[in-house]
């Protein structure tokens, strides 16, 4: 597989789709951990689920879902091209594992964690969902970064360079402006 190089860019209606799902994942996420730790069954003398509790772990798990299509939509053109760039592999190496451990750990919690696991596989799911979260956010100003400066690069090589006559005659007008002032 040859390298490819340039940009790899992504539609606009996608990245709309995985930044609000993305959003609605970690809000809920952060909102169900402060309910259950801050007012609910996380605290010991509390003991039971504050009222908010499942209506969050819906969101959460919509958010889920609606991220994980979101991010198929990236498996068919984005991820391959990106990994024929071969520009920082180990970058996305990373970010897609951390996808893949917060899915994991949400199927385990969802399904078949038993209680005396769950809550550090909990606590796990939380810390791999933040540095996936934390991952797309870098790896999205990374990459607006480096479009930014390649476009500001060729708007300077597509600009044409002033020859001697041009700059002899704007440094003439130059000199009779500043005459007449």
């Amino acid at each position: 597989m040859a390298a490819v190089s340039g940009t790899n860019p992504v539609p606009g209606w996608q990245r709309i789709m995985l930044d609000a799902a993305l959003i609605a994942l970690v809000v809920s996420g952060l909102l169900w951990l402060l309910a259950h730790y801050a007012f609910g069954a996380g605290r010991e003398e509390i003991g039971l689920p504050h009222w908010s509790e499942a209506w969050l772990m819906r969101a959460h798990g919509l958010a889920g879902f609606v991220v994980l299509v979101a991010v198929g939509t990236f498996l068919s053109v984005h991820v391959p091209r990106g990994w024929r760039m071969r520009e920082n592999r180990s970058f996305e190496i990373t970010m897609l594992a951390c996808l893949g451990i917060a899915v994991a750990t949400a199927y385990a919690l969802y399904y078949f964690a038993p209680d005396p696991v769950r809550p550090a596989l909990g606590w796990l799911h939380s810390a791999v969902g933040c540095a996936w979260g934390t991952t797309v956010v870098c790896h999205r100003r990374r990459k607006t970064t480096r479009t930014t400066v390649s476009l500001q690069a060729a708007g300077e090589a597509a600009r044409p360079s002033q020859t001697g006559a041009t700059r002899l005659a704007l440094g003439a007008n130059n000199a009779q402006e500043s005459d007449r002032k």
